[in-house]
């Protein structure tokens, strides 16, 4: 497979697509509002695969992304200023397993010091109310950060020591003990 080649196609064909749907070929798109355009169906069904496209008189894209949701809006989110406010978070996706129901959460970009908690706690309380919506137990947040930052605090900062200092404290070493432990002993 000669990947230059298929890059080429994939690019002439995705400049097709946006002027068939009247599209710019430099802005963002939302992908739905394309398909709605082209007149072509979009399916979302409970199927084990991620999507598949029907050609035909009648053309649909059938998609497994019941319990998905894209947070990021290329209409409002793509803005001129050096450093984003609104959306860190991109995607979160809801998985019912035997156990109960996962969440899943993708941020582009995460400021850890300043933000993190309270976006975990967010997603935790909105894991727990689709868990209850959907009758089931809410057992479990996975969170992938894209670019992990500090934020606007220095590392010398006083608090970044204090942390540190009780993040030391409770490292556990291979026996299992915490630091506090052992120097009880």
């Amino acid at each position: 497979m000669d990947r230059s080649l298929l890059t080429q196609r994939a690019m002439r064909a995705a400049a097709t697509v946006r002027i068939q749907s009247g599209s710019s070929q430099a802005s963002p798109i939302c992908i739905y509002g394309v398909c709605e355009s082209l007149g072509i169906i979009v399916r979302f069904c409970d199927v084990d695969m991620e999507g598949m496209y029907q050609s035909g008189t009648q053309p649909r894209i059938h998609l497994s992304a019941l319990l998905q949701a894209s947070i990021f809006d290329p209409a409002q989110d793509h803005v001129p200023d050096a450093r984003l406010q609104f959306p860190c978070l991109q995607h979160v996706s809801f998985v019912p397993t035997r156990d109960g129901l996962v969440l899943n959460a993708f941020y582009a970009t995460q400021y850890i010091f300043e933000k993190a908690y309270g976006n975990y706690l967010g997603l935790v309380r909105l894991g727990r109310f689709m868990a209850h919506e959907l009758d089931v137990e809410f057992t479990r947040l996975n969170v992938t950060v894209g670019v992990a930052k500090l934020g606007q605090i220095m590392k010398n900062d006083p608090v970044i020591q204090h942390l540190l200092d009780l993040c030391r404290k409770e490292i556990v070493d291979p026996s299992g003990a915490t630091s506090s432990s052992r120097a009880g002993r």
